[in-house]
């Protein structure tokens, strides 16, 4: 089992889906999403748990993000 679950999912126009970071508290992950909202209105975030993602949708978000989107 993945020790961060739960993934950031960001969606800009014109742009894919794309995971931007993972936590291991839904909690953690609800903050950043508040701090990312506060501070880039023009995206939609969302918090999903990995394991309730088809595997269609996993594949495309696949790729850990970056050390620094990291929240652990």
């Amino acid at each position: 089992m993945n020790q961060r679950p739960w993934m950031i999912i960001a969606t800009f126009p014109g742009h894919p889906p794309k995971a931007i970071a993972r936590t291991s508290y839904k909690a953690d992950a609800d903050a950043h999403i508040r701090f990312l909202q506060r501070y880039m209105n023009q995206g939609d975030f969302s918090v999903v748990l990995e394991s309730d993602l088809p595997e269609s949708m996993l594949a495309t978000l696949q790729g850990e993000p970056t050390a620094t989107a990291v929240i652990h």
